[in-house]
């Protein structure tokens, strides 16, 4: 119970952060609005080309090459305005100030940095898609097709899982320490080992709040057109009730993408300077460092 009170402290500082700079809330909407287009320019040449998925050749050397320059672009966006977002939130925990240009110039200087961590992040993206086609294309309609194509769904599931959970740290390494894809997942799995409890329970945990307020927030929007009678009839009605709906989702990715952010890297500053960030509580932060 002691991680889990730790851990609900600290994301009550996150979001408190957010509050005294809102302006963080601008990195993960324009990451959003970036990775739409690049979907929408990847997905609307295919579609002139191919008009079933199942004509696309899942075993081609294009088809591949198209999926890993896909993951790369992502993850260079997500990646690059994610170090914007972690410069301010250093010098915001640091007691100092630094606007958006400035978070910005800081990002392009480490262009060599977030290149080579999207490559590596797209490479390993790419061949777990790819153990998982081959798996689904192999699995034979007998038991033992079945129970092998399960161990080894199973096997994949775990990966990205631990993939997840040792580069939790990669980006505040990059920020804080200028290191390169490999030594900032060594520095990461290093830093997790640290706050395993809290980084752990604060990961999911977070996100099962976060669940919880997209429930409400559409349940109140459902019972909001119920109450004013819009159905399948009112076609008007249900575009407008639709754009609250997704308005109201993107919201509420952005503020908990921004307090996962910030939660990380109050934690990694602490893991890496030994000083307590202005504003988090030195006896909270101690207590999430004890030996796990």
């Amino acid at each position: 119970m002691g991680v889990f009170s730790r851990s609900w402290a600290l994301t009550k500082l996150s979001f408190s952060v957010i509050s005294d700079d809102k302006e963080l809330l601008v990195f993960p909407f324009l990451s959003a609005f970036f990775s739409v287009l690049v979907l929408g320019a990847f997905w609307l040449p295919l579609r002139l080309f191919i008009q079933e998925p199942s004509q696309i050749n899942r075993s081609s050397v294009v088809f591949w090459g198209c999926l890993f320059v896909l993951y790369f672009i992502l993850t260079l966006l997500s990646t690059f305005f994610s170090v914007c977002a972690v410069h301010i939130i250093k010098k915001r925990l640091d007691g100092g100030t630094e606007g958006l240009s400035e978070s910005f110039a800081f990002a392009f200087s480490r262009m060599n940095l977030i290149i080579g961590w999207s490559l590596v992040s797209a490479t390993v993206s790419t061949l777990l898609r790819m153990l998982e086609s081959a798996v689904n294309s192999r699995r034979e309609n007998n038991p033992m097709g079945l129970v092998v194509g399960f161990i080894v769904s199973l096997f994949v599931v775990g990966v990205k899982v631990s993939w997840s959970i040792v580069t939790l740290f990669v980006i505040p390494a990059m920020v804080y320490k200028d290191l390169g894809p490999f030594e900032a997942i060594k520095d990461s799995t290093q830093t997790i080992k640290k706050t395993w409890g809290e980084s752990l329970v604060r990961n999911y945990g977070l996100g099962l709040i976060q669940f919880f307020v997209l429930l409400f927030g559409l349940g109140i929007l459902v019972l909001l057109a119920i109450g004013l009678g819009i159905g399948a009839g009112s076609t008007m009605g249900v575009i407008i009730m639709g754009a609250l709906a997704v308005a109201y989702i993107v919201v509420v990715f952005a503020v908990f993408s921004m307090a996962d952010t910030v939660y990380n890297t109050a934690l990694y500053a602490y893991a890496a300077t030994g000083q307590i960030p202005q504003g988090f509580d030195r006896e909270v932060l101690e207590q999430a460092f004890k030996t796990k």
